[in-house]
Formats: C-alpha cells, sequence, structure tokens
C-alpha cells in the first residue's frame, strides 16, 4: 500500500513521518526531495520492489509537495494535513529565515487533490486538521488508512503503548534552513513545476 502525506511548511510532517515509522513493515519518506536530487527515481525503486519484498509492505511518502501532479505517486493513497497558510507562513519563517512563498496556492492544489480523490469515490482520500494530530484517536485512523489490512488478513497493529509519548514530543527537521535552502527550492520548483499547466 502507497500513501503519500503532505502539507504546509511546518505542519507536523517529519512527526508523523517518524510517528508512522513505528511500523517495521513500512518505508517511510521524508521530504525526500529536499534531500535527493533524484528523489523521483527512488521513489519509483521502492515501489516496484514492494510486491516482492518480505520485509516491507508499505510505502508513506510524507512531505510539503505531494499535492503537484509531478510529485504523484501512481494509485496511492493521499492524506492532507490542513493548516491556516498565515501560521505556516510565520512558523516557517522562523525555521528558515526567508517567506517560502505562496502557500495559499500549495493549499489549494492540496485541497484540490483530496478533493479529487474524494469524488472518486473509492476511500483514496482523507483529510485531517494539523491541530488534531496529537489526539490518539486521530492517529489510530490515520494508521489505518496508512497501513490497511493485507490480502492475507494481515494487520498492523495500531502501537498503543507509545502513542502518547509522541503525542508530547516535539519533533521536526533538523537544521531546516539548510534542508530547504532557497537553492533546493528553486531545484524542486523547476522539477515540480516543469511542463504543470494547471
Amino acid at each position: 500500500m502507497i500513501t503519500q502525506i503532505c502539507g504546509l511548511p511546518r505542519s507536523r510532517t517529519a512527526w508523523l513521518a517518524t510517528f508512522l515509522s513505528l511500523n517495521p513493515r513500512a518505508i517511510v519518506a521524508h521530504e525526500l526531495a529536499a534531500t535527493e536530487v533524484r528523489w523521483r527515481e527512488a521513489i519509483d525503486a521502492v515501489v516496484r520492489s514492494l510486491p516482492s519484498s518480505k520485509a516491507h509492505r508499505h510505502l508513506v511518502d510524507v512531505s510539503t509537495y505531494g499535492q503537484y501532479p509531478a510529485a504523484y505517486i501512481q494509485g496511492s493513497r493521499f492524506i492532507w494535513l490542513a493548516q491556516d497558510p498565515e501560521e505556516s507562513r510565520k512558523r516557517s519563517m522562523a525555521a528558515v529565515g526567508y517567506d517560502p512563498g505562496p502557500l495559499e496556492e500549495l493549499e489549494k492544489r492540496g485541497r484540490g487533490r483530496f478533493l479529487a480523490l474524494q469524488l472518486l469515490g473509492n476511500d483514496r482520500g482523507r483529510t485531517w486538521e494539523v491541530k488534531d494530530l496529537s489526539k490518539p484517536g486521530v492517529l489510530a485512523v490515520i494508521w489505518d488508512f496508512c497501513f490497511p489490512p493485507g490480502e492475507d488478513g494481515t494487520v498492523e497493529p495500531f502501537p498503543y503503548e507509545r502513542v502518547g509519548l509522541f503525542c508530547a514530543m516535539k519533533i521536526e527537521r533538523m537544521h531546516p534552513a539548510e534542508t530547504f535552502s532557497r537553492e533546493v527550492g528553486e531545484r524542486l520548483a523547476a522539477q515540480l513545476l516543469g511542463g504543470d499547466d494547471d
């Protein structure tokens, strides 16, 4: 099963990726495109390996750019983490030292992808408010959405004994100003917007 989780910058994506990586049968990537120039090839290689993998059954790609068509993973489920763009802008400027740009456009694309999947009616798109991520019940639903039972009925158990600890933790990407430098932003813009007409 492949799930993409997206949100605006500083929307607890690192925290959620860390929590979901508690599943030993999942490969969880966080902001892979910010650290890997050939991120698309890396994701595609994992997707190709999943059907034959004995160790892993799931891929979860958590990012702030998965709402762009160039970053879509074919057949994936999608979660949009909703947050006020102005709140994201303030937190981003404090973390990286510059204005992250048109967050309203990112928010519009994220909600648009979620709504398009909802219209398909096959339970492939969900959305949650960022402020609700510290609620154990919300995390349990997200866990079940990302890790549905396998064809053989195998269930990935929710880590109830750890959820309280995680809800009390502040987990963020270290050195965000380096990871999300202007140069990285320009490279990502070229990769994600090249030929994007919408």
